[in-house]
């Protein structure tokens, strides 16, 4: 599990990432097991962004755990409405964005977190979606993917509203796959760039999670992206 101390300007407590890491691996032992495909595809070294679709609770919990990272999660502002989620939330740190308006004041905590050297997870979609639909990207998330200039790594979800449904208060058992693709640069959004077309970045990474179950099963027919996978 990689250990990061916590920035000048975000706190976490660590009691609470500890009963959460362990209570995720238990869990995922008796209800879903969890293959993740593409681990290597990570950074090794500097801080990164994950974005990820958006399933089920489950979703921002089990990234960093499955990934074995210590991440910041960016959050809607409903799930802090939910007295048990919202409060675990709060003491592993995450950020509350609302989806209705300009958050000023999350957005600079966001870059706060990312100039101290932090990672975070956040999800294009915004809210959760079902199955393997494809939902209008925040352009938020394309902001903060130009404005930091940090690789983007996208992340692919399956299974998560499976073992853990939006109208069910326990998990279900149900196998998951993580599908974890190769960072995008920034020369990768030039052309959104030159016109702050945030909207159009939001889009791009988001068709990038979407498409990333189909290139790691072309896999197996040859294809050249890397294969490795491991079942936690």
């Amino acid at each position: 599990m990689q250990k990061r101390e916590n920035s000048k300007s975000h706190r976490v407590s660590p009691f609470y990432y500890w009963l959460g890491y362990w209570y995720i691996r238990l869990m995922s032992l008796f209800y879903f097991p969890v293959t993740v495909y593409g681990r290597e595809n990570l950074p090794l070294s500097g801080n990164y962004i994950i974005a990820s679709n958006h399933l089920s609770n489950l979703d921002p919990f089990l990234i960093g755990v499955m990934l074995n990272a210590k991440y910041v999660y960016v959050a809607k502002d409903g799930l802090f409405r939910n007295q048990f989620v919202g409060y675990i939330l709060s003491k592993l740190g995450a950020i509350s964005l609302k989806r209705d308006a300009s958050d000023h004041n999350a957005i600079k905590k966001i870059f706060r977190v990312l100039k101290d050297g932090l990672s975070i997870v956040l999800f294009p979609e915004g809210t959760r979606g079902a199955g393997d639909r494809e939902k209008k990207a925040n352009p938020g998330v394309g902001f903060i993917a130009l404005k930091s200039g940090l690789p983007i790594v996208p992340v692919f979800l399956r299974g998560t509203d499976r073992a853990l449904p939006p109208d069910k208060k326990w998990f279900r058992r149900h196998p998951i796959e993580i599908y974890v693709g190769r960072p995008l640069n920034e020369r990768e959004f030039e052309d959104a760039r030159a016109h702050k077309d945030y909207q159009l970045v939001a889009n791009q990474i988001l068709r990038q999670i979407n498409e990333l179950p189909l290139a790691f099963h072309r896999v197996s027919n040859g294809s050249s992206m890397n294969e490795n996978n491991s079942t936690q």
